[in-house]
């Protein structure tokens, strides 16, 4: 399936990603992006300001929202579906934000998955999972709703609020932390918007297609990572960007399969352009791995990096043979002692090794 162009439609689902789209809309990125909120309670997306509003599975909640129950949000989206069909039938990317552990984006998210691998789009999800101390029944809907996810879609951005820990001490009002958490999700997508728009005066674009390629492969792990600096000091926006919580840290960095990253600072010469390549490629350790694209802001003070970090999925990495060939360790399992049925061959985790190998790994035919 080919991806029509590069527009981008950006979907907030639930209150977390109707908040943060609606902060988003206030920035400069509202001109080249469609922006909707979806949510099945009216009173909160009537609140919203400066976003088109999407109200799903009203006469199933009676617009009042589903009460923290995953189950009636993935009912809730099913019944309107379509009009988040619509709203993005005319673009190339989807990037879907919102918080998990409750109940409409829990649900949601699954359905919306599900919808959209059957349109020419590249889909990104870019989702929190709770605190700890919310409770080990937010963060088990929210785990589930994951592992359903990832066994639809490539592209999933799980942002942590448990990494916010790592940027207070332990003092810290709960209150803020909650205002980290929310900040880091807001951060990440504009991250990643920054990556995938197209500016008219980017000095040096990434190219459309290497973006799309880079997230068409069969990597089963992405993150976000952002990055600034005052002036041009090159070393600390590189130490900034590595050290934010998102990114995964030095290692995961390093290990990663290709970064691409979107660096705006004022108008350099060629010698600092140089200088600035050579401070990331010093600092991530990965040369060959680095996609880049420059914007120039004449009246800037200070420079940013934005960057998508993909990475293979270790579970997937296998052993090889003397001639190259990946091998699976397969492992002799029944179904259940109960159902009668000859045991299968499964690999070690767990999927059908009867299911063709390009349908199992969720793998296009056209991609390939």
């Amino acid at each position: 399936m080919k991806i029509i162009n590069n527009k981008i439609s950006l979907i907030g689902l639930g209150k977390c990603g109707g908040r943060l789209v609606e902060n988003l809309a206030k920035t400069h990125i509202t001109p080249v992006i469609k922006i909707a909120a979806v949510d099945s309670d009216t009173a909160f997306l009537n609140s919203l300001e400066g976003v088109k509003k999407l109200n799903t599975g009203s006469q199933r909640t009676e617009n009042l929202g589903c009460g923290g129950n995953p189950e009636r949000g993935k009912k809730a989206i099913r019944d309107d579906i379509n009009l988040i069909r619509n709203f993005v039938q005319d673009t190339g990317f989807v990037v879907v934000v919102g918080g998990l552990g409750k109940g409409f984006t829990t649900g949601a998210v699954g359905e919306i998955a599900q919808m959209l691998k059957t349109l020419p789009v590249m889909p990104i999800f870019v989702l929190s999972t709770p605190f700890d101390i919310e409770g080990g029944l937010f963060r088990e809907k929210a785990e589930k709703a994951l592992e359903n996810l990832n066994a639809k879609v490539k592209n999933v951005v799980n942002i942590s609020n448990n990494l916010m820990y790592s940027q207070t001490s332990a003092d810290t009002p709960i209150t803020e932390l909650f205002k980290l958490a929310d900040k880091a999700l807001i951060d990440g997508t504009r991250a990643l918007i920054d990556i995938i728009k197209h500016e008219p005066n980017d000095t040096i674009s990434l190219d459309f297609s290497v973006i799309a390629a880079n997230l068409s492969r069969r990597q089963r792990e992405c993150a976000l990572s952002y990055g600034i600096c005052e002036g041009k000091d090159f070393d600390q926006l590189a130490e900034s960007f590595i050290n934010c919580p998102l990114s995964g840290g030095e290692t995961y960095i390093k290990s990663a399969t290709s970064i691409v990253l979107k660096l705006t600072t004022p108008i350099l010469t060629s010698s600092e352009t140089k200088k600035c390549i050579d401070a990331l490629n010093q600092h991530f350790d990965c040369e060959n791995k680095l996609n880049i694209g420059f914007h120039f802001e004449s009246n800037a003070n200070k420079c940013s990096l934005s960057g998508l970090i993909i990475k293979e999925h270790e579970s997937r990495n296998g052993s090889r043979n003397s001639s190259g060939q990946l091998e699976l360790d397969l492992i002799e399992r029944s179904r259940g002692i109960f159902t009668g049925l000859p045991a299968k061959m499964h690999d070690k985790e767990g999927y059908d090794i009867n299911i063709p190998t390009f349908q199992r790994l969720e793998i296009s035919l056209e991609e390939v």
